[in-house]
């Protein structure tokens, strides 16, 4: 597949799209709850190395969401560079 060359011009019009918006608020809303997931305790129900893997589970995905929600246009330079 081509690599697209992304322009500051086009991310910034592709964030103003209203599917974006509404992408990005989901992504909010996926982390909020994991964080009240954690907050809530439910998972000291579980044994210690369970408890651990979901944690580590949480935390990646928690970062994942965060990445997207919040990725700027250098950020995505960076995710498209070759290096």
């Amino acid at each position: 597949m081509p690599k697209l060359n992304v322009t500051e011009e086009m991310f910034l019009s592709w964030l103003e799209d209203p599917v974006t918006e509404v992408i990005r608020e989901a992504l909010r809303r996926k982390r909020q709850e994991l964080k009240d997931r954690w907050e809530d305790g439910t998972v000291l129900e579980l044994s210690k190395d369970e408890q651990m893997l979901r944690n580590a589970a949480a935390i990646g995905q928690a970062q994942a969401y965060k990445f997207l929600q919040e990725m700027n246009f250098e950020q995505l330079k960076g995710e498209m560079s070759d290096d």
